[in-house]
């Protein structure tokens, strides 16, 4: 996995918010222009992410989806999975290249208003899964994985596309607890991470 393969999904993801937005403005009624400036106080939304980040100096992708409610415009309250495999590992043996990780979890976001169409979140996420090494034999051992309890608080940028759609800048800081892996020295999964994120909604 290299950096071109992590920037070739950041693209896909990019197209998909442009292709969202293909109602434009323009092309909103005089209703939908009353509907979009009313206090929507409650909703939902589904949200995907990509981001890039580093792993004890080794590139990193992280993938993460939200499922989340909407409280008065000012609050998220919601669940949280993430997905993280790295770039090969300089100290692995040639069975065991990549480091992989999966944790799920809550998370709660204060939403702070910037403009009518810019606002700012700021997500504390709370999480526990699972750390392992590859193996092309897929031969595990006891320690060849470890349990993973996650805090990552972060800060998101958040644009309104429309209706129902909005495009974030997103950056977090990973803390995690000391890890025990075979055939590897890292032992914990420390580090920042920054990406897009597209959240598709619906408000009352």
């Amino acid at each position: 996995m290299k950096k071109h393969i992590f920037l070739l999904g950041l693209l896909c993801l990019m197209m998909t918010t442009i292709d969202a937005q293909s109602e434009g403005p323009g092309d909103y009624t005089q209703e939908d222009q009353v509907y979009l400036s009313q206090n929507r106080s409650n909703g939902f939304y589904l949200s995907l992410g990509m981001k890039y980040g580093q792993v004890d100096k080794s590139d990193a992708a992280i993938f993460r989806s939200n499922l989340a409610f909407v409280r008065h415009d000012k609050l998220e309250i919601g669940l949280t999975g993430t997905a993280i495999i790295t770039d090969e590992l300089a100290d692995a043996s040639p069975r065991r290249e990549h480091l992989l990780a999966s944790y799920g979890g809550m998370f709660i976001a204060p939403i702070i208003p910037l403009t009518t169409d810019l606002s700012l979140t700021v997500p504390l996420s709370l999480g526990v899964g699972v750390a392992t090494v590859d193996d092309t034999d897929f031969d595990f051992h006891r320690n060849d994985y470890d349990l993973l309890f996650v805090l990552e608080p972060g800060v998101t940028l958040d644009y309104k596309l429309g209706k129902i759609v909005k495009v974030g800048l997103a950056v977090d800081y990973r803390i995690t607890n000391t890890l025990q892996l075979d055939q590897t020295s890292i032992d914990r999964l420390n580090g920042i991470s920054g990406g897009i994120v597209l959240k598709i909604g619906l408000h009352e």
